[in-house]
């Protein structure tokens, strides 16, 4: 995420505590291969999606953990 790298991951453990879906990257359901498989359409063809979402997104959580001292 921090990279500037879309970020698709399931909805299972701790990824739902590190990324807002659609903020700053996109979860799918861990028990549905659909669910998935939309997540990475959305973020390869749905125009704008990852330029006005998932990146400013992304953005903000890199210069938050600047400021924690985390990076």
């Amino acid at each position: 995420m921090s990279l500037g790298i879309p970020t698709v991951a399931s909805d299972f453990g701790g990824n739902k505590e590190q990324i807002e879906n659609g903020v700053n990257g996109l979860l799918f359901r861990s028990d549905d291969h659909l669910s998935f498989e939309e997540a990475l359409y959305k973020i390869l063809c749905e125009k704008g999606l990852y330029e006005n979402e998932v990146y400013p997104g992304a953005k903000e959580l890199l210069a938050a953990l600047k400021t924690a001292g985390k990076t």
